[in-house]
């Protein structure tokens, strides 16, 4: 939260989620032509935890909601 807190764009007026974060504040351009095209943030350090985040979820939906999801028979 203190790389949030660090942008330029941070209004503590506002609560923010992960997708509020990623889609207003992770900001970046694309440089480049063809296939030398490079993403630059504007925020590497905040771009690294979510992306980070974003693995994890993965992992963690993966591992542990997906199998109660079948055996449920929630999903099928």
């Amino acid at each position: 939260m203190s790389e949030v807190k660090g942008c330029d764009e941070f209004s503590p007026q506002n609560t923010y989620g992960t997708y509020q974060i990623e889609q207003q504040l992770n900001k970046s351009w694309t440089e480049g032509v063809g296939k030398n095209k490079t993403t630059i943030y504007k925020y590497p350090i905040l771009n690294s935890y979510i992306v980070s985040l974003k693995e994890e979820l993965k992992q963690y939906y993966n591992s542990y909601l997906l199998p109660k999801i079948f055996e449920y028979e929630l999903l099928k």
